[in-house]
């Protein structure tokens, strides 16, 4: 199988898409990564960058750089979890390469190396380099040159006759020759099964043709529509004809009901209509009619004429009474004339009832209050308190006096009687850091905590260094005394400035420690142990000379690095 470019980029593609933990794949440039990277939410991905392209004299060798990276929690809690997940992701890519199934050929043994914020801020994982060999697709007697051009000191058994035909003669070219055997195969033969593909022009299967499914956008010999044009019913069942003399069935048509009046006549019946079953019962507990087993479609009427009485008994399936209806049921205006027991009425209207029923009175005695209403009932409230007791909550409302006093936590209200409209401060003293405010009612109430003044600093610690220098209790000396502190790096060759761990000089989180290079050798800023640095594009060196930065720590062994940077 020939390898190039294009089948090494699909197999990779084939791997991200079959992979459970993947969410996403793309092969493009570096500069195109940041905005794939935040493009989307979803992680893990596998973002694929070719490296180079080695033309050597059989076969070409291409390189490519592929990462796998995932999210961090903003605290960095899931870091060591994501780096383990990435990393199996990564070996399972390069087993995946590995297969003789694949036909690919890795001539490195590939190396896992960690990355940190890849793409984007607050993602890790891993990139390995791939030196895949692929198939070279021309030879020197295989370039497309025109038929009047001549290789110099290059002799080839073939010629071309046309541009990107490489032989002579329809019989030095096998391709042709298989597509020519495989086109008879189909057209000349006396049969065979046609494994796919598509049958273009005018085709005739002499001894006919046996498919699973046919597709087709035209109909030879065929009607153009195919519908129904008549049919019949017999119980049932619909027998139905079409315009090509072909008929099928359609059955399960409900075919009707017939309403049944079954009289009363006063003695046990049992009546079936097509398994369903109505009983008239005239036991003495349950002189009732009972109806079971109706189905949605099924109805049954039960009347009883004005002229008649009694009790209708509805009974559940569980033989538990759940409606009676005592009395007479007139067919007229559906009139109980005795009583009703149930244990809710629904209904639109209601007949010789007063339309508002409303409270027109009532008595209080002794913590109980009898209401009456405009019907002449009656009902009870109690639980009033007659005498002092703790009042737990709510409002009230109008004038009221509390004659043998009110104590509460708080009180509120929006007038206040008998006391001044307005209670404001009119005077005061300070004394040390405790102010005494006096108001109008001649109240007095202290607030304490004044600050009396103090001296404002302003001054910068400016260190000029000339070696390579860790951050020490010198630094953290001028920090902790409120002064700005300047660092710069005058070195005569490239140097380093390290940020030690909280457990060596323990910087305040909020220390911000400015960086400046003097000199033109370059100045990078190195972490110490456990140290985690931060900065745009992970650049950590200073851009030029006279190019400053400044560190701001932002957790126990976290800092920020802000300014012009290079990689």
């Amino acid at each position: 199988m020939i390898q190039n470019y294009n089948t090494i980029i699909n197999t990779l593609n084939q791997f991200a898409n079959a992979h459970l933990s993947l969410k996403r794949f793309k092969v493009s440039f570096f500069d195109q990564m940041d905005p794939f990277t935040s493009s989307d939410n979803s992680f893990p991905i596998l973002y694929v960058i070719p490296n180079d392209v080695s033309f050597q004299e059989n076969i070409d060798v291409i390189s490519f750089r592929v990462y796998c990276v995932d999210l961090l929690q903003k605290d960095r809690s899931n870091e060591q979890t994501v780096l383990n997940q990435t990393l199996l992701i990564q070996r399972d890519l390069t087993n995946w390469l590995r297969q003789s199934d694949n036909d690919l050929n890795i001539l490195n043994n590939p190396r896992a190396i960690p990355i940190n914020n890849f793409g984007t801020d607050f993602t890790v994982g891993w990139y390995v380099d791939f030196e895949i060999e692929a198939t070279p697709e021309t030879t020197d007697c295989s370039i497309p040159f025109s038929s009047n051009f001549q290789l110099t000191g290059i002799t080839c058994s073939d010629t071309y006759i046309n541009q990107y035909l490489t032989c002579d003669t329809l019989a030095a070219c096998q391709t042709i020759i298989d597509i020519q055997n495989e086109i008879a195969s189909i057209s000349g033969g006396t049969g065979g099964t046609f494994t796919g593909g598509t049958v273009s022009g005018e085709t005739n299967f002499t001894n006919g043709l046996t498919a699973n499914t046919i597709s087709a956008t035209t109909y030879l010999g065929l009607p153009l529509d195919i519908t129904v044009t008549g049919g019949t019913y017999s119980d049932g069942t619909a027998l139905f004809t079409n315009n090509t003399g072909g008929t099928f069935n359609v059955s399960g048509f409900f075919t009707g009901e017939t309403d049944t009046f079954i009289p009363y006549v006063g003695a046990t019946q049992d009546v079936e209509l097509g398994g369903n079953k109505i009983f008239f019962n005239t036991d003495v507990e349950k002189n009732a009619i009972t109806v079971e087993n109706i189905s949605e479609r099924d109805r049954v009427n039960i009347g009883i004429s004005a002229s008649d009485s009694g009790t209708i008994l509805i009974y559940n399936t569980n033989d538990e009474l759940t409606t009676k209806i005592d009395g007479k049921l007139l067919e007229t205006g559906n009139i109980f004339s005795n009583t009703i027991e149930s244990n809710s009425i629904s209904a639109t209207t209601y007949q010789n009832l007063p339309i508002d029923i409303r409270v027109t009175g009532g008595t209080y005695s002794n913590g109980i209050l009898d209401l009456i209403n405009n019907t002449g009932g009656t009902f009870s409230v109690s639980g009033f308190s007659t005498g002092g007791s703790t009042f737990t909550g709510g409002t009230v409302s109008g004038e009221t006096n509390f004659t043998n006093g009110l104590t509460a936590t708080t009180i509120s209200a929006t007038t206040y009687l008998g006391l001044p409209i307005d209670v404001n401060v009119t005077g005061g003293t300070l004394s040390g850091s405790v102010a005494t405010f006096t108001n109008n009612t001649g109240g007095t109430f202290s607030v304490s905590g004044f600050s009396t003044g103090g001296t404002s600093t302003n001054i910068s610690t400016f260190r000029r260094l000339a070696t390579n220098h860790t951050l020490d209790s010198t630094d953290l000396a001028s920090v902790n005394n409120g002064q700005n502190l300047v660092i710069e790096m005058n070195v005569g060759s490239t140097n380093t400035l390290t940020i030690p761990p909280n457990s060596a000089v323990t910087f305040s989180i909020g220390t911000s420690i400015d960086v400046t290079q003097y000199s033109s050798f370059q100045t990078t800023i190195t972490p110490g142990s456990g140290v985690t640095l931060r900065s745009s594009g992970s650049f950590l060196k200073l851009a030029a000379q006279y190019s400053a930065c400044t560190l701001l720590k932002v957790g126990t062994n976290e800092w920020y690095i802000i300014g012009q940077l290079a990689p």
